[in-house]
Formats: structure tokens, sequence, C-alpha cells
């Protein structure tokens, strides 16, 4: 099994029986050894501990772990035993080193411990003393797990919580290595309670397992898996106990594996360093490839090994370093002239998603540098030293909010999970105040590009045009009335003449009948409808006053209707006039088709009487009906100020875009300003809150921070989300000249308005703001609506100013932290950039301890980088072994040279790797006497 990469998140079973153990539920004749490790195999264990009861069967166990070797299991041998310290039946288990004698330890076993067993008549009696147990499994090098929690024969299961068995309780964990409980849940609850409790009375933390406890492997059920970062060895296995939280994982797979599959492009997995093959005669400075652990590198070495040649080409092959900061690579060393051996060498990265990187050259002539390129961050030392005050990339908002949600005390929290809740809750009636004031914008937004659109040349002369021919047609009905025809006196032609005027008459009565049903069937529909508006209103007034006397109810926890809202809705009233208005206009429908009927008829009847007349009456009847229909197209023509391009229409149309259009749109216009000024008058007001909030907060860090100075605090501004700004250019028509033409250009003349921007200042933002939706377009509608293809989302997206977010900066006395000293300004800077740092990317660093105390080190610096390698992958140079071994370190990578060859090579392990654990001691410690000497020095004062 290859071990370079360090400690690797692996499955681990510390608790399996097999035929051995006289409980089993396989018969012999069935039961087979290779079947269980196939078992094993197949569930992808690395460790397994075979704990019978009450024996260790020695030649099974050589037989498993034969078998095991072929597939790079590791077995550890083990057994389980019976107490009754405190009651009856306690369970605890030994676990001792894979490497162990195996004869020996069960001659002991035999021979010495089972003689000290008491009611050894029988398996389901037989129980030992704890001091036996644990003399034992101790002088044997073993480790010694418990049952607990809800598991069957545990100390818990079998012993309340009362003084008395607290007692006992506390004997155990002061022998006991690890707690057993049984499944996830119980895991997740033992830790926050018996394990918390433990840690506060004795200031260590206890580790918590689950393991199969199988008897059956076709039956092999798990809860969930138990995953150790580690080696899979007892030295692994040892070095989880010491850091349990950072080591031992409960659950269906750690959350580092899960974005380790999720995100492997954010995770180195080698490098390599080689020299060209058409290089020779040169020293082999390098010639290797170096597996990087996705969590924690340490990089060690003495001085000049070697270490930061590491990183600068790491940094070299992320884009992430500029040339000035390098360490190694540099013209006064590494490629130094004449030599210049940087152009003899290639390297190559490879990240854990399969993609590579290459740099054909490390003399580094051609490279160049570009932030927004890079794949990683590196802070090499005089990037430190030099940049602590450039916080243009300082933290990132969800990194921010989780660490300021942590400092608010959980019952100012507001019943909030999360810091974005809490805000939500805390603004929430500014929010809404937003929301109307959005609203209103909306609406004056409408009036505007309908104005807008008025205000185009096009559409003044589409009216001066339409008004020019509806004259024109108005003029040419004038002349096209038809010539006057006398009515005719003489005797055959006033034949039926009473009955054919008496039926005119009727018809003009009709017509004035059918006008004025049409009308009311007009002013019925718009009641009608603004009756359906007015309810619907009102049942959402009624809808929003429930929702907040339930809220009121659930938040306030009322017990009485005097703190909530009183209210009726007129239903019946509504529904009542909505069904008796459309019964209304439906009898109007019928009226008017009943009228239009009898029109027909007595048309008709008019038509059968003038057939009957003389010459002279039939024309003077075809007279008055073109009469008739010309009056009803002049009526058309001339129209009235509602009719839509009419003569009177058009005329008054053409009016208003003379003389008040341009009043109404500067109106419009300063309405939208004001509603503009006050969203971000309400914005502001969050801002104060934020502002609020961070008082206390400040106070907490300040703690965080130590002894540097209590004035580092944050403070609150307003900052613009480019990306969703950028979205709204998706609105935007870029081929016609414009402020946006050019997709890149587009984007690039928006991001300049963003960063000139003070978003501090209302007329700064105003002024911004409308050069934005002009789009560099002065007074031309027309042109601006041929470059903006839809201007409610444009002008809403743009104006409603969703996008602007409120960011923190860090201050100290309201000054850069340039003002602070190097040593505290390089702290403040590693603590955000690893503790808050949103971004996940790769984190270099070298030799950031550097003008810090050991002390700093240790309790500032790092709890920062032990968060910070939970959520990305942390490579650092260090010469303190604080971060080599108090950060648990999952690799440790050694740095040595040789200076008479000019060779470089690195050799790679976990802390628990023996041959790496002795670099540690010699590089770090100034090997293993002086170790011992200062541990005795201080262990002597102690005392």
């Amino acid at each position: 099994m290859q071990l370079e990469t360090g400690s690797y998140w692996r499955k681990w079973d510390l608790h399996i029986h097999t035929r051995s153990s006289y409980d089993y539920q396989i018969s012999v004749g069935e039961y087979s050894d290779e079947l269980l490790v196939q078992k094993w195999v197949e569930l992808e264990f690395a460790a397994v501990a075979i704990t019978d009861h009450f024996v260790i069967d020695k030649e099974r166990i050589k037989k498993l772990q034969a078998l095991c070797k072929q597939h790079d299991i590791t077995l550890f041998p083990g057994v389980e035993l019976r107490t009754h310290q405190g009651a009856n039946n306690i369970h605890i288990i030994g676990i001792f080193p894979e490497d162990s004698n195996i004869d020996d330890l069960c001659g002991v076993f035999e021979y010495d411990f089972m003689k000290k067993a008491h009611n050894k008549e029988s398996n389901e009696t037989i129980y030992w003393n704890t001091d036996d147990i644990e003399e034992f499994i101790k002088t044997n090098n073993g480790i010694i797990t418990v049952h607990a929690g809800n598991k069957a024969s545990g100390i818990d299961k079998n012993m309340n919580n009362d003084e008395f068995y607290t007692g006992i309780k506390k004997e155990y964990a002061k022998f006991i290595d690890i707690f057993e409980v049984n499944n996830e849940n119980s895991y997740k609850k033992y830790k926050s309670t018996v394990i918390k409790f433990l840690k506060k009375e004795s200031d260590k933390s206890y580790p918590v397992i689950i393991s199969s406890d199988n008897h059956n492997y076709t039956d092999y059920e798990l809860s969930s898996y138990l995953w150790i970062k580690a080696d899979p060895n007892f030295k692994g296995l040892m070095q989880a106990l010491l850091h349990p939280e950072e080591r031992i994982f409960v659950g269906n797979k750690p959350p580092k594996l899960i974005s380790l599959e999720s995100n492997p492009k954010v995770i180195i997995e080698s490098i390599e360093i080689n020299m060209k093959s058409s290089s020779t005669d040169i020293p082999d400075w390098f010639n290797q490839k170096i597996p990087l652990n996705p969590s924690l590198v340490a990089i060690i070495g003495n001085k000049g090994s070697g270490k930061s040649a590491m990183t600068d080409i790491i940094g070299t092959l992320t884009n992430s370093i500029q040339i000035e900061n390098l360490s190694f690579l540099t013209k006064d060393r590494f490629n130094k002239s004449p030599h210049q051996y940087g152009k003899d060498f290639e390297a190559k990265l490879k990240w854990h998603d399969g993609k590579e990187e290459y740099v054909e050259s490390l003399l580094l002539d051609n490279h160049s540098y570009s932030s927004h390129l890079s794949n990683a961050q590196y802070l090499p030392q005089t990037y430190i030293e030099n940049t602590c005050s450039d916080l243009e990339n300082k933290f990132f908002q969800n990194e921010i909010n989780k660490v300021i949600f942590s400092y608010i005390p959980t019952e100012e929290r507001l019943g909030s999970q999360s810091f974005e809740k809490f805000i939500s809750k805390k603004t929430k009636p500014i929010q809404l105040d937003i929301e109307k004031l959005i609203a209103d914008l909306k609406e004056i937004n409408l009036k505007i590009i309908n104005l807008e659109q008025k205000k185009c040349k096009t559409y003044y002369q589409e009216v001066i045009d339409k008004l020019a021919q509806k004259n024109s047609e108005h003029e040419r009905h004038l002349n096209l009335k038809p010539s006057e025809i006398l009515k005719p006196t003489d005797q055959d032609s006033l034949v039926h003449d009473a009955e054919i005027e008496e039926f005119r008459n009727q018809l003009t009565q009709i017509k004035v009948a059918i006008d004025k049903h049409k009308e009311e069937l007009s002013e019925k529909s718009v009641y009608h409808q603004n009756l359906l508006n007015i309810q619907s209103k009102i049942n959402k007034i009624g809808q929003d006053i429930s929702h907040v006397n339930q809220e009121a109810t659930q938040l306030l926890k009322l017990d009485s209707e005097k703190g909530l809202i009183k209210y009726s809705i007129p239903n019946e009233f509504y529904l009542e006039r909505i069904s008796t208005m459309a019964e209304e206009m439906s009898l109007n429908t019928v009226n008017i088709a009943k009228l239009q009927e009898k029109s027909q008829e007595i048309n008709n009847k008019i038509n059968d009487l003038t057939e009957t007349t003389s010459l002279k009456n039939r024309q003077y009847q075809e007279y008055l009906n073109q009469l008739n229909n010309w009056e009803n197209n002049l009526k058309i023509i001339v129209g009235n100020d509602d009719i839509i391009d009419s003569l009177t229409n058009l005329k008054k149309e053409k009016n208003y875009l003379d003389v008040n259009l341009d009043t109404e749109y500067n109106l419009s216009l300063n309405t939208r300003k004001e509603i503009l000024k006050s969203i971000i008058n309400k914005k502001e007001q969050i801002s104060a809150i934020y502002d609020e909030i961070y008082y206390p907060i400040d106070q907490q860090l300040s703690l965080l921070l130590g002894d540097i100075k209590n004035d580092i605090k944050f403070q609150t501004k307003f900052v613009p989300d480019s990306k969703t700004l950028l979205m709204s250019l998706q609105s935007i028509n870029k081929r016609p000249q414009s402020l946006f033409q050019g997709v890149t250009e587009s984007e690039k003349a928006l991001l300049t308005i963003i960063e000139d921007t003070e978003w501090n200042d209302f007329e700064n933002i105003y002024s911004s703001l409308i050069k934005i939706i002009k789009c560099g377009i002065e007074n031309d509608f027309d042109k601006l609506d041929k470059v903006i293809n839809d201007k409610v989302s444009f002008y809403h997206s743009i104006l409603s100013m969703e996008y602007l977010n409120i960011d923190f900066q860090l201050t100290y006395q309201n000054n850069d932290l340039s003002e602070l000293s190097p040593g505290e300004r390089g702290l403040v800077l590693l603590t955000f950039y690893l503790a808050l740092s949103k971004d996940n990317v790769p984190i270099i660093i070298d030799q950031p301890e550097d003008n810090l105390d050991n002390q700093s080190v240790y309790s500032k610096l790092v709890p920062c980088i032990l968060k910070a390698k939970q959520n990305r992958q942390v490579i650092i140079v260090t010469h303190n072994p604080n971060i080599a071994i108090a950060c648990d370190a999952e690799q440790i990578i050694v740095a040595n040279m040789d200076k008479s060859s000019k060779e470089i090579r690195y050799s790679s392990g976990s802390i628990e790797n023996a041959k790496i654990n002795s670099k540690i001691v010699e590089i770090l410690e100034g090997t293993r006497p002086a170790f011992t000497l200062r541990e005795s020095k201080y262990l002597s004062t102690i005392q």
C-alpha cells in the first residue's frame, strides 16, 4: 500500500466476530474465512479488528491476516471481554497492533489472563475485573474500547446518570481509549453530551466510534461507516486517538471526501519536476513526482533544503505567483546567470479531475501572472509582508456570515438557524418597504417606457401621417355626401308614405336603444371588472391579515384575540354585485341582439313597401339609406377622444405630443428618482442594522485576534454584484453602435461604470444608473429602442438595485491594516484568509509563522489552519512544530538537498509514518535528545 500521500480517510471496522465466537450465527460447516475477507473487500475496508468473545484464535487470525494482505487490508488481533464493574455484563474490547507476536499474545491470554477470569465455566457468565482487563490490554500495547450510548451491554445502557453511576463512568473513562456506540445518531448525541462533559472534566477529547459487531458475514449490516483518517495501521490508529475530532468520522462519507469527489478540480493530486531530456552536463536538481494530500500538507526541512522551491513551482504551475514574490526561482538564486538552471527543467501538475498543467521551463522568462486566471492562492513570505494592506480579495460574504452568526448569542438569534435567516427577520420590515418601492418603481418604469415610446421620432411621424391620412379621409368623405333628393309629393309616391315614415321613426328609436344598450354594456363591463379586481384585492388583504394574525399567534404566543387584527371580508356583497352585473350584461347583450333582429325586420318591411311605390319614391328612400350610412361613417371617422386612431383622437394625441409629453416625462423621471432615493435610504437603514449587529461581534473578534489592537473591526459598505449586473446585458442588442456594442466590450463598459461609481453617494449612483439605461445614447429614443430588446426587464434589473449588497471591510481605527505592525498585519491577514475565505482553491503559504511568537502561532494561527483545511487544500512551508504537529498535518513532506551534487529530493508520508516521524523530531525539534531535554526541564519547572 502506497502511503506517501499521508493520512487519508478510509473505512475501518474495529469490532468483528468470526466463527471462533461462541455466538456466531453461521455454522462451522458453512463458515468460510475467505468469504469473510471477501465481504471486507466489497465494503472497501482498509483496516479491521477481530474481536471474538473471550478468545484469541491465533491460527484463524494468522490465516485472516494472510488473506487480508492480498487485498491491502490491515487486520488487528483483538478480543471482546466482560466485566461487572458498576453493572452486570459490561463489554470491553481490546485491540492490539497488527505486528503483535500473535503466539506470545495468545499465550499470555490463555495461560495467564484466563486464570483471572470469574465464573469461567460458561461463556454466558464469565467476566474479569476491570483492573485485570486494563493490565492485560495495556501490557500488550493494546487499546481499550467499551460499549456505550444505546449499545447493548454498555456503560450507559446498564447504568443511569445519577451521581453514583456517574462516578463509576468517570472511573471507566480513566482507562478507556474509545467509546463504541451503535449508530450515527447515538454517535452525535454522545459526542455532544458525554464527551463534551468528559472533556470539560479532564481536558481530554475521547474518541467515539461505531463498528459492525458483526456475527454473520452474510448479513453484514452497517447503520453507518466508521472513517478514520490515518495510515491503516496501529500507529495510525493511535494518532487518530490523539485528534479524534480531526481524524474520526461516523457517517456515509466524510465531508472532505464528498468535497473532493464533487469538486476534484480544486485539489492538486501531484506535481512532477524533471530535467529535460535535451539537457546534459548539469546538476540533477530535480527528478521526482510528489503526490499531495487533499487536506494539510506541511513541507519541512533544514535551511536551504528546497522547501520554497516546491511552493514556488506549485505557485508557478497554478499561475498564482508574481515574479517579484518568488523565493527560489529567482534570477539571483536558481536562475542566476550564467547557469540559469531553470531553462533545463520542466514541471507538471495534475489535478484530481485528471487535468494537467505544464511549465516547459522554470526560467520563467515568459511567465505572465494574472490573478483572475489563478488556480490557487499562494502567499509567499514577501507577499504577506508586502500586501497585508491589499484587502481587495480579502473575504467573501458567505464565510463572513458564517463566522458572524457563530458569534451572535443563541438567545439573540430570533430563532434563526443561519445568519441569512437572522438578517432576513431583523430587516424584514425594511425589506417589505423596499419591495413596495420596487413595485412602485416597476409601475413608473412602465409609464416611462410608454412615454419614451411616444418620444420616438418614428412614433411622432406615425401620428402625423395617420392624422394627415385621417384628415384626407374626412375631407374625401365630406365630398362623398349623397346629393339631396327632395321628397316626392305626387299621389303615386305617397302610397304607404305614412307607414314607411313610421317604420323609419321606429328604426331611429331602435338605433338609439341599441346605442344605449351598448353604452350600458361597456360601462357595466368596466364596472364588473372593477368589482372582480377590488374583490381580489380585498381577498389578498384578508389573506395577508390572516397570515399576520397566524404569525402573531405563533411568534408572540398570544392566547387571546386582543393582539390580533379584527376584520371582515364583504364576500356576499361582492358576489351578489358580480352576479347581478353579469346578469344585467347578459340581458344587455340579449336586448341588443333582439333589437338588431327587429331592425332588420323593419328594414325588410320598408324595402317591401318601397317596391310597391313610384320610382321617385324608391329613389328617395334609397337616398335616405345612403345618407344614413354616410352619417354613420362620418361619425366613425371623426370619433372621439377615446376611439383609437379616430380624427378627434389623433388631434388630441398630436396636441399631447406637442404640448404635454415633455412635461409629463420629466415629472415621471423625477418621481422615479425619488423612488430610487428611497430605496437607497432603506438599504442604508439595513446597513445601520448590520453596524448594530457588528458592535458586539467586534468585541468577539478582538478575542479571536488576541493581543492585536482591539480597534480592528468591520465597516459596512455597498458593493454591487457584478455577475448579476452583467446578466442584465442579455436584454441588450450588441450589434448597433452604443455604449454596450460588442459582447466583450459591453461587459467591460458595464464593469467600468460599476468600478467608477461611488456607491455611498446617491447622486453618483443615480448618475451611473441613468448612464447605463441610456446606453450612451442621448435623446434618440428610436435608436435606444433598437439597442434595448426588452426595456421592462433591462430597466428593472438595473434600477431595482437588487444586486446592491452590503459588504464588510476590515479596518483599524478606520484606517487600513497597513497601519499595524508587520507581525500583527500578517496574523490578521492570515486569520481571515484561512478562517473566513470563501475560496476553495488550494492555498499555499510560505512560513506563515515568521514575525510571530510561538504562543500566537499555537493559539491564533493553528485554529485558523485547522479550519481552513476542512474547506480547501492547504500547503504550508514551516519550521514550526506547532503548525506541522498541532495542526495534525495529513502529509509531511521532508525536503533535503545534497549541496555537493546540487540535488533536491522530497520524501513524504503521514505523521504516524516512522521514518517521517523521526525526521519531524530531527528537523522541527532539533533531534530527540534536544526535545527530551527541553521536555524534562519543562516538567521539572511545572513540578
